[in-house]
Protein backbone atom coordinates (compact mmCIF):
# COMPACT_ATOMS: atom_id res chain seq x y z
CA UNK A 1 0.00 0.00 0.00
CA UNK A 2 1.29 3.59 -1.16
CA UNK A 3 2.12 5.86 1.30
CA UNK A 4 -0.84 8.01 -0.33
CA UNK A 5 -3.26 5.60 0.77
CA UNK A 6 -2.30 5.15 3.98
CA UNK A 7 -2.45 8.57 5.13
CA UNK A 8 -6.06 8.62 3.43
CA UNK A 9 -6.85 5.96 5.30
CA UNK A 10 -5.71 8.12 8.49
CA UNK A 11 -9.34 10.38 7.31
CA UNK A 12 -11.44 7.06 8.09
CA UNK A 13 -10.69 7.78 12.36
CA UNK A 14 -11.17 11.46 11.53
CA UNK A 15 -14.87 10.99 10.01
CA UNK A 16 -15.90 8.81 12.80
CA UNK A 17 -14.72 11.22 15.35
CA UNK A 18 -16.69 14.39 13.95
CA UNK A 19 -20.07 12.12 13.32
CA UNK A 20 -19.98 10.75 17.21
CA UNK A 21 -19.24 14.18 17.81
CA UNK A 22 -22.24 15.01 15.93
CA UNK A 23 -24.59 12.04 17.26
CA UNK A 24 -23.52 13.16 21.00
CA UNK A 25 -24.65 16.54 20.13
CA UNK A 26 -27.96 15.11 19.18
CA UNK A 27 -28.19 12.86 21.82
CA UNK A 28 -27.23 15.28 25.24
CA UNK A 29 -28.66 18.69 23.47
CA UNK A 30 -30.88 18.97 27.19
CA UNK A 31 -28.37 17.04 29.30
CA UNK A 32 -26.46 19.58 32.10
CA UNK A 33 -24.70 16.60 33.44
CA UNK A 34 -23.31 15.53 30.51
CA UNK A 35 -22.80 19.22 29.01
CA UNK A 36 -20.35 19.90 31.85
CA UNK A 37 -18.04 16.74 31.40
CA UNK A 38 -17.89 18.18 27.48
CA UNK A 39 -16.57 21.46 28.71
CA UNK A 40 -13.61 19.90 30.49
CA UNK A 41 -13.57 17.66 27.73
CA UNK A 42 -12.65 20.66 25.65
CA UNK A 43 -10.52 22.29 27.62
CA UNK A 44 -8.21 19.44 27.61
CA UNK A 45 -8.44 19.24 24.03
CA UNK A 46 -7.50 23.25 23.64
CA UNK A 47 -4.51 22.47 25.45
CA UNK A 48 -3.83 19.49 22.98
CA UNK A 49 -3.97 21.67 19.81
CA UNK A 50 -2.62 24.47 21.32
CA UNK A 51 0.53 22.04 22.00
CA UNK A 52 0.74 20.56 19.30
CA UNK A 53 0.48 23.81 17.14
CA UNK A 54 3.10 25.96 19.02
CA UNK A 55 5.57 22.25 19.82
CA UNK A 56 4.99 20.02 17.31
CA UNK A 57 3.96 22.10 13.54
CA UNK A 58 5.77 25.43 13.71
CA UNK A 59 9.03 24.37 15.12
CA UNK A 60 9.38 21.76 12.07
CA UNK A 61 7.69 23.94 9.59
CA UNK A 62 10.46 26.63 10.50
CA UNK A 63 13.20 24.04 10.46
CA UNK A 64 11.93 23.29 6.91
CA UNK A 65 11.82 26.60 5.65
CA UNK A 66 14.64 27.99 7.41
CA UNK A 67 17.59 27.18 4.61
CA UNK A 68 15.10 28.83 2.28
CA UNK A 69 14.79 31.83 4.02
CA UNK A 70 17.63 32.08 6.55
CA UNK A 71 17.44 35.61 7.53
CA UNK A 72 13.31 35.98 8.02
CA UNK A 73 10.73 33.75 10.15
CA UNK A 74 8.26 32.34 7.03
CA UNK A 75 6.63 29.78 9.16
CA UNK A 76 5.72 31.91 11.53
CA UNK A 77 4.23 34.81 9.18
CA UNK A 78 2.50 31.53 7.39
CA UNK A 79 1.06 30.74 10.71
CA UNK A 80 -0.03 34.24 11.47
CA UNK A 81 -1.50 34.99 7.68
CA UNK A 82 -3.66 31.60 8.03
CA UNK A 83 -4.87 32.61 11.66
CA UNK A 84 -6.05 35.98 10.39
CA UNK A 85 -7.72 34.14 7.27
CA UNK A 86 -10.02 32.09 9.32
CA UNK A 87 -10.81 35.38 11.51
CA UNK A 88 -11.45 37.02 8.15
CA UNK A 89 -13.58 34.05 6.68
CA UNK A 90 -15.60 33.38 10.54
CA UNK A 91 -16.20 36.76 12.03
CA UNK A 92 -16.04 39.26 9.07
CA UNK A 93 -17.06 37.51 5.38
CA UNK A 94 -19.46 34.83 7.08
CA UNK A 95 -20.37 37.46 10.35
CA UNK A 96 -20.14 34.56 12.76
CA UNK A 97 -19.15 35.55 16.40
CA UNK A 98 -18.92 33.33 19.26
CA UNK A 99 -20.38 30.22 17.35
CA UNK A 100 -17.71 26.81 16.96
CA UNK A 101 -16.21 25.05 20.09
CA UNK A 102 -16.61 27.50 22.68
CA UNK A 103 -20.76 26.08 21.87
CA UNK A 104 -19.55 22.74 24.10
CA UNK A 105 -19.69 24.89 27.58
CA UNK A 106 -23.17 26.32 27.10
CA UNK A 107 -25.06 23.54 25.13
CA UNK A 108 -27.68 23.01 27.43
CA UNK A 109 -28.75 26.21 27.84
CA UNK A 110 -31.07 28.29 25.33
CA UNK A 111 -28.52 31.23 24.80
CA UNK A 112 -27.05 29.59 21.58
CA UNK A 113 -30.34 29.31 20.10
CA UNK A 114 -30.84 32.72 20.78
CA UNK A 115 -27.42 33.89 19.64
CA UNK A 116 -27.81 32.11 15.98
CA UNK A 117 -31.34 33.47 16.00
CA UNK A 118 -29.43 37.19 16.30
CA UNK A 119 -27.01 36.59 13.36
CA UNK A 120 -29.63 35.28 10.77
CA UNK A 121 -33.03 35.46 9.91
CA UNK A 122 -32.71 32.30 8.77
CA UNK A 123 -32.13 29.26 11.17
CA UNK A 124 -30.68 27.29 8.58
CA UNK A 125 -28.49 29.64 7.12
CA UNK A 126 -26.50 29.88 10.82
CA UNK A 127 -25.71 26.22 10.41
CA UNK A 128 -24.44 26.58 7.11
CA UNK A 129 -22.17 29.12 7.45
CA UNK A 130 -20.88 27.44 10.61
CA UNK A 131 -20.24 24.57 8.36
CA UNK A 132 -18.55 26.29 5.67
CA UNK A 133 -16.09 28.00 8.76
CA UNK A 134 -15.02 24.66 10.29
CA UNK A 135 -14.52 23.09 6.68
CA UNK A 136 -11.58 25.82 5.21
CA UNK A 137 -10.20 25.02 8.33
CA UNK A 138 -10.72 20.86 8.32
CA UNK A 139 -9.38 21.14 4.66
CA UNK A 140 -6.13 22.80 5.38
CA UNK A 141 -5.28 20.71 8.30
CA UNK A 142 -5.85 17.60 6.41
CA UNK A 143 -3.65 18.89 3.59
CA UNK A 144 -1.04 18.92 5.89
CA UNK A 145 -1.24 15.81 7.63
CA UNK A 146 -1.18 14.33 3.85
CA UNK A 147 1.71 16.05 3.09
CA UNK A 148 3.70 14.82 6.28
CA UNK A 149 6.65 12.84 5.64
CA UNK A 150 8.24 12.26 9.51
CA UNK A 151 5.81 9.41 11.09
CA UNK A 152 5.73 11.61 14.23
CA UNK A 153 4.69 14.37 13.30
CA UNK A 154 1.61 12.64 11.34
CA UNK A 155 1.17 11.09 14.66
CA UNK A 156 0.90 14.24 16.57
CA UNK A 157 -1.18 16.14 14.16
CA UNK A 158 -3.66 13.10 13.77
CA UNK A 159 -3.52 12.87 16.80
CA UNK A 160 -4.90 16.32 17.51
CA UNK A 161 -7.54 16.33 14.52
CA UNK A 162 -8.76 13.81 16.31
CA UNK A 163 -9.81 15.79 19.27
CA UNK A 164 -10.44 18.23 17.91
CA UNK A 165 -12.69 17.47 14.65
CA UNK A 166 -15.08 15.53 17.42
CA UNK A 167 -15.65 19.21 19.21
CA UNK A 168 -16.11 20.41 15.87
CA UNK A 169 -18.64 17.66 14.72
CA UNK A 170 -20.55 18.02 18.76
CA UNK A 171 -20.48 22.13 17.97
CA UNK A 172 -22.43 21.75 13.98
CA UNK A 173 -24.35 19.27 15.96
CA UNK A 174 -25.45 21.47 18.32
CA UNK A 175 -26.71 23.98 15.51
CA UNK A 176 -28.05 22.23 13.83
CA UNK A 177 -30.39 20.50 16.40
CA UNK A 178 -31.10 24.10 18.06
CA UNK A 179 -32.07 25.48 14.37
CA UNK A 180 -34.21 22.67 14.26
CA UNK A 181 -32.70 21.65 10.78
CA UNK A 182 -34.99 18.57 9.26
CA UNK A 183 -32.59 14.93 10.75
CA UNK A 184 -32.20 13.65 7.07
CA UNK A 185 -30.61 16.77 5.92
CA UNK A 186 -28.62 17.46 9.08
CA UNK A 187 -26.80 14.05 8.75
CA UNK A 188 -25.80 14.78 5.57
CA UNK A 189 -24.38 18.17 6.40
CA UNK A 190 -22.54 16.35 9.38
CA UNK A 191 -21.33 13.47 6.74
CA UNK A 192 -20.42 16.62 4.21
CA UNK A 193 -18.34 17.93 6.73
CA UNK A 194 -16.82 14.90 8.25
CA UNK A 195 -15.54 14.04 4.80
CA UNK A 196 -13.46 17.27 4.52
CA UNK A 197 -10.55 16.31 6.51
CA UNK A 198 -9.92 13.39 4.51
CA UNK A 199 -10.11 14.93 1.17
CA UNK A 200 -7.75 17.45 2.65
CA UNK A 201 -5.31 14.69 3.34
CA UNK A 202 -5.69 12.79 -0.10
CA UNK A 203 -4.43 16.30 -1.64
CA UNK A 204 -2.05 16.33 0.54
CA UNK A 205 -0.33 12.89 -0.16
CA UNK A 206 -1.03 13.31 -4.03
CA UNK A 207 0.40 16.48 -4.15
CA UNK A 208 4.17 15.43 -1.89
CA UNK A 209 3.98 12.41 -3.76
CA UNK A 210 3.77 14.05 -7.25
CA UNK A 211 6.29 16.88 -6.60
CA UNK A 212 10.25 16.35 -6.51
CA UNK A 213 11.95 16.02 -3.26
CA UNK A 214 12.89 19.15 -2.74
CA UNK A 215 9.71 20.72 -3.72
CA UNK A 216 7.45 18.35 -1.96
CA UNK A 217 9.60 19.47 1.45
CA UNK A 218 9.11 22.86 0.72
CA UNK A 219 5.23 22.13 0.19
CA UNK A 220 5.37 20.17 3.72
CA UNK A 221 6.88 22.82 5.86
CA UNK A 222 4.49 25.70 4.32
CA UNK A 223 1.42 23.71 5.06
CA UNK A 224 2.76 22.56 8.21
CA UNK A 225 2.73 26.44 9.09
CA UNK A 226 -0.24 27.23 7.54
CA UNK A 227 -2.06 24.22 9.83
CA UNK A 228 -0.24 25.43 12.55
CA UNK A 229 -1.99 28.97 11.97
CA UNK A 230 -5.57 27.12 12.19
CA UNK A 231 -4.84 25.21 15.05
CA UNK A 232 -3.67 28.39 16.77
CA UNK A 233 -7.06 30.09 16.23
CA UNK A 234 -8.83 27.08 16.95
CA UNK A 235 -7.45 26.65 20.18
CA UNK A 236 -7.31 30.00 21.26
CA UNK A 237 -9.91 31.90 19.46
CA UNK A 238 -12.47 29.26 19.38
CA UNK A 239 -12.09 26.63 22.26
CA UNK A 240 -10.19 28.86 24.67
CA UNK A 241 -11.31 32.11 24.66
CA UNK A 242 -15.24 30.76 23.90
CA UNK A 243 -14.87 28.51 27.02
CA UNK A 244 -13.79 30.23 29.49
CA UNK A 245 -16.26 33.13 28.81
CA UNK A 246 -19.08 30.83 29.40
CA UNK A 247 -19.77 28.35 31.79
CA UNK A 248 -18.78 27.08 35.07
CA UNK A 249 -15.43 25.89 37.42
CA UNK A 250 -13.10 27.77 35.27
CA UNK A 251 -9.95 26.54 37.38
CA UNK A 252 -10.96 23.31 36.84
CA UNK A 253 -10.92 23.70 33.28
CA UNK A 254 -7.74 25.70 33.16
CA UNK A 255 -6.53 22.79 34.87
CA UNK A 256 -7.95 20.40 32.11
CA UNK A 257 -5.80 22.78 29.43
CA UNK A 258 -2.87 22.51 31.24
CA UNK A 259 -2.59 18.74 31.11
CA UNK A 260 -3.45 18.67 27.44
CA UNK A 261 -0.93 21.22 26.88
CA UNK A 262 1.66 19.15 29.29
CA UNK A 263 1.01 16.12 27.22
CA UNK A 264 1.67 17.75 23.69
CA UNK A 265 4.71 18.95 25.84
CA UNK A 266 5.75 15.84 26.43
CA UNK A 267 5.37 14.29 23.40
CA UNK A 268 7.43 17.09 21.26
CA UNK A 269 10.68 16.07 23.21
CA UNK A 270 10.45 12.35 21.19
Amino acid sequence: MSAALIKTALGLPVMLAALLGGWLAVRSAHSSRLSGQLGHANAFASGIILGTGLLHMLPESHEGLHDIYPGYPVAFLLAAAAFLFLLLVEHVLLGQRGHSHGDLARHGQHELGDELAVHAADHRLASFVLLAGLSVHSILSGVALGAQSAAGRTAAIFFALILHKATEGFALGISLTRNRVESQLAWRLLLGFAAATPIGIGIGAIAAQALEADVASVFEATFLAIAAGTFLYIASLDMIGEEFSHGDRPFAKWVSAVVGLTIAAALAGH
